[in-house]
Formats: structure tokens, sequence, C-alpha cells
């Protein structure tokens, strides 16, 4: 944003509410003592509310400043408070009036944001904006996706961006300037991080999760500039892009390749194997099982009660009432028919729960897992890890090539067996709590299951046809 010398020289918005805001407080000038004072109310004055609602008075000495500039003075800060009062959006003169008023006067703009209650909070310092970032994300963020009350497993969405938040503040410097933060430094930053070690790991920071931070860092600053907040003047990161992170050519074609080489559909045999692995654990194997034949999030399984079970006679099978978790939607819970190869080890773990005094309706299907979301995901993965290396070494001949990505493989192999099965991809997608474009970009990739989509399309297409033509024969 350029700089401003002058208050008088920025120019007036034209506002369709200029009639309604209330009427400017008057300037007084003492000749005497050579200065103008300023008088302004918080908010419209009513019968005896003097002491509520005090006249605020602020004092220019008529050495510095003109009267011209104190009449722009009193005009802005009227403009700015009522558009905070009536929640109307700041535009490019109104920030560039409170620089102008900040740079010329700044203890005259101080006492009235304070009395006024203004909220035009800036970020002197990167740790600031890291904080002004988050509440900001947590005012957006949970008016649209609220986490559901009666379930332990639906934490905040907030928790991820709030852990995220928290490693910028360890890893990056917070007592700067926001603007002292050039691409320059930003790069070589994350240049050292690529050979540090992480805490919670012991492992090198991976190319994923650098990228990760990289693209905040960028994001925070895009949102420090809009209209509505404001909180730098210059961004100084406006031209940076990820493309700019350090190895990210390099970090891309690993990725690619790393995806490509990924085994992640598992034949029929592979998957009796895998539960067959996992069999010296009842509950692992039910859970295992649960994840090879219904589509789900790796934490998604985690809170369910086993009132969530309910078992159809007419159907045959088990429903659950299962957590449908989307990005940017609130979390909801729908009932869900479960494949009949489910119900033997539903069964199973229902009558051992019973046993074991943990069947009550009320009481979690998954007991002996730990609550938080990221050590339960890594208690399951290495808990099937674990068993896959037994497995391979007891069944060379039965080998399971799972190495990496468990939790997402498994959601995979169930996406696939719907699919097998014939089952529309809109359920699908439904159940799994994805879109149909991405099953069909992610699952139906390969010619041949392309070749069979675009095949019952063209013959629906075909009847469709062939029904509208009779039904209009008799114009004939």
């Amino acid at each position: 944003m350029a700089p401003i010398k002058t208050l008088t020289q920025i120019e007036k918005p034209n506002l369709s509410y200029e009639e309604k805001k209330p009427r400017l407080r008057t300037i007084k000038h003492d000749k005497k003592q050579r200065k103008y004072t300023l008088q302004i109310r918080k908010e419209k004055k009513k019968k005896d509310d003097e002491k509520e609602n005090p006249i605020i008075n602020v004092n220019f000495q008529q050495d510095l400043f003109s009267k011209a500039f104190v009449e722009s003075f009193l005009w802005w800060i009227t403009e700015i408070h009522y558009c905070q009062r009536n929640n109307f959006s700041l535009g490019e003169s109104h920030h560039q009036a409170i620089v102008a008023m900040r740079n010329k006067a700044p203890k005259q703009f101080h006492k009235l944001e304070e009395k006024l209650e203004l909220d035009l909070q800036k970020a002197a310092t990167l740790g600031d904006l890291y904080e002004l970032f988050l509440t900001e994300y947590l005012s957006r963020t949970n008016l649209r996706r609220e986490p559901h009350k009666e379930r332990k497993g639906n934490a905040s969405p907030a928790r991820t961006q709030i852990n995220r938040i928290q490693w910028l503040r360890k890893n990056l410097p917070t007592r700067i300037d926001p603007i002292a933060l050039t691409p320059k430094k930003l790069v070589a930053i994350f240049e050292k991080l690529e050979t540090t070690k992480s805490e919670a790991t012991g492992n090198f920071y991976s190319y994923g999760t650098l990228k990760t931070y990289f693209s905040l860092i960028l994001t925070i600053y895009r949102r420090a500039m809009l209209e509505k907040n404001r909180w730098i003047d210059i961004n100084p990161l406006q031209n940076t892009t990820i493309l700019d992170m350090p190895g990210h050519q390099k970090g891309e074609e690993r990725t690619a390749r790393k995806k490509s080489e990924q085994k992640r559909r598992l034949t029929q045999k592979e998957r009796e194997w895998l539960i067959e692995a996992c069999s010296d654990k009842p509950m692992l194997k039910f859970l295992v099982a649960y994840l090879l034949h219904k589509p789900t999030r790796g934490s998604e399984a985690k809170d369910m009660l086993w009132k969530d079970f309910r078992f159809d006679e007419e159907d045959g099978c088990w429903f659950v009432y299962a957590k449908v978790d989307r990005k940017k939607v609130a979390v909801t819970y729908q009932e869900i028919p479960l494949p009949f190869a489910m119900t033997p080890y539903v069964n199973e773990w229902k009558r051992i729960s019973m046993i074991r005094g943990h069947g009550a309706e009320n009481q979690r299907v998954l007991w002996g897992i730990s609550d938080e979301h990221l050590a339960y995901n890594r208690a399951i993965r290495d808990q099937i890890n674990h068993r896959i290396k037994i497995w391979n070494k007891k069944h060379p001949g039965k080998y399971l090539d799972l190495k990496e990505e468990i939790i997402n493989t498994l959601r995979s192999a169930a996406f696939y067996y719907l699919l097998d099965m014939g089952v529309d991809i809109k359920a699908v997608a439904d159940i799994g709590g994805t879109s149909v474009q991405q099953i069909e970009k992610k699952y139906c990739a390969n010619d041949k299951d392309n070749a069979k989509i675009a095949g019952k399309r063209l013959i629906a297409a075909q009847k469709r046809k062939q029904e509208n033509d009779e039904d209009m024969s008799y114009l004939n």
C-alpha cells in the first residue's frame, strides 16, 4: 500500500448510508491555548446518560495540526466507528486513513481507538499475526462446521489448525516484524528445517509436512491483507508461491513416484490374509474387517457405541449408524447397511465384548484404543504393520505387500469392494464421505472401468432416447 502523507489527500468514498450516520460532533477552537478539541461520543446521546456515555475530548495543537486535518480526522474516525458497529467491511480508503491517522496523530488515534472500542488490530510481531489469523479462522470455521455434541471423537475442526500454528510458533521467529519475513529469509528457514528431526517421531520432516506449513504461511499473509482484516500494511510474500519452496520439484516428483508405486487394490485373497493376520487380537481383527468393507476416514470408527449397530431381521444384515465426515461440512451420522461378509465379524466381536463386560449399548465398540486422534491412527497402523511382518515370515507364499499408508489402503480397499459389487457410484460416495468426482478420478481410473461406466451410460442414454421417441410418436 502506497504511503499517505496527509489525511486530507485521501478521497472519501461514496456512501449509501451517509444520511443514517449520527451527526458529527463539534470541533472547538481555543485561540488562547492554540489548540483544536475534537468531541465525540461512543453512542448516540440519550437522556441522563452522561456517566455511561460521556463526551470524549481529544486535543490537537494548532502548531502541529491544521483545521482541515482535524475535520478529516473526525470524519474518518466517525466513519470507521459506524462501520464496525454495523458490521460493514472497511475499504481501501478506510485502511489508508487508518495508516495516516496512526502516523500523523498516534496519541489521539490510540485514545479514540481505546475509548470507542475500535477493533483495528495490527500485527506488531509474527506471533501476533499467528494469533489474529487463528482467531479469525475459529470464527469462520465454527459457524460452518460444528463438532457433534454427543460424540467424543468429533473434536473441533480447528484442532488441526491450532496444532499447525503451534508448530509455526516453535519453528519460525515470533518476535520479528511480519514485514521483515522476506522470501529469502523464509526459504532459508525451510532449508534448515529439511535437516531437522521431529520431536514427535524422531524422523526428518517429510516433504509433505514442510509443504503444508509453507502453504500455511502464504495463506496467513494473504488473509492478513484482506480489506476486512488488514493486519499488516505490506505483504512481503505477495509474489511468493509454493514453487519457491526448497526442494519443491524433487518433492513433487518423489510424491508422484511413490503414489504410482503404491499398491492400492487388494485381491480377495489378500483381504482374507490380512484379516487372518490380525486374528490374534479380536478387537483389531474386527476393526480391520470393518475398514475393509466400509469406506471411512481413519478416525471414524473410534467413538462408535454398540447402540450404533442394529441387526435387521428382514434384510439379514447389520446396519451401522456411522459418521460421515466431509470437509467444510458439519459432521453428520447416517445409518448404513454393512455387507453380508461383515456379519460374522460383528457377531464374533459383539459376543466377545459381552463376555468381557464391554458390550452394553452405551459402551464403546473399540474400548481398548487411545482417545487421541493421532495416537489412535498410529496405534492401528503400528499394530497392523507388526502383524503383517509376522505373517510374512510365517507364510512366505502368502506375502502381504502393505508397507505404508495402511489406513488409506484399507479405505481404498473398501471403495473397490463396493464398486466391484456394482453399488452405484453416488451411493459409494455418500457412504465414504467423498464426492462422485473423486470416486471416478481415483477408483475408476483404469481403461476397463471407464469403458464399463461409459457403456452403462450409453445404454441408459439410448433407453431414454427410445422412450422419448415412443412418447412423441403420436405426432407423426
